[in-house]
């Protein structure tokens, strides 16, 4: 039986920051296999690896920034020797997002609507919506702060003068997280707040 190696998952873990990931990678054709795991780039692995016979997991918990790699395992069968990738990316995007206003509503006053989506990551993948009921006020993309890997607070701000029709019309902030590059449906989050002119 010729030697092989298979990963699961395949090629590309998605994981939330927080969660535990396991990687498995499984070998046939072998009966005592040595395996290593490194990362693409031979920087520190940031999870525990345990061998058992001819299939060894690395697992991280919980994954953090230090885990978006490409991990590497290496299958060694006397001088024959394999490898297999697989790619973990991560994301952030555990909370609805929050709609403050900066004052109390009155007709003919100006007023700033804020809508704020906290521990967000990867905030190029990420818009906002901010509508009064089915009216779009503002998008905001947040392309410019691709290269920082940390978890922020991302939000965008619209002032507007209500008149007395906003009564009983809702402001809804509509975040949408593109987590995953291959899937074209974002994950989507919101809020919704009822307005009430005094």
């Amino acid at each position: 039986q010729a030697f092989k190696i298979e990963t699961t998952p395949e090629s590309r873990y998605l994981a939330q920051i927080g969660d535990s990931v396991s990687l498995t990678c499984s070998t046939t054709g072998c009966e005592s296999p040595f395996f290593s795991w490194r990362t693409q780039i031979d920087s520190p692995l940031n999870g525990k690896v345990t061998n058992e016979g001819t299939t060894s997991t690395l697992t991280m918990n919980p994954v953090s920034f230090g885990n978006e790699h490409s991990y590497l395992c290496t299958a060694t069968c006397e001088s024959r020797k394999l490898e297999k990738g697989i790619q973990v990316e991560i994301y952030s995007f555990p909370k609805d997002p929050e709609i403050h206003l900066s004052g109390p509503l009155e007709a003919g006053k100006p007023i700033t609507v804020k809508c704020s989506v906290a521990d967000v990551y990867p905030f190029d993948r990420l818009e906002i919506d901010l509508l009064k009921g089915d009216h779009l006020m503002k998008s905001q993309e947040f392309l410019e702060d691709a290269d920082r890997k940390s978890l922020e607070t991302k939000s965008l701000e619209v002032t507007f003068t209500p008149v007395i029709e906003d009564i009983g019309k809702v402001l809804v902030c509509r975040a949408k997280l593109h987590i995953d590059e291959m899937d074209s449906v974002p994950t989507v989050r919101q809020a919704v707040k009822e307005l009430q002119v005094y």
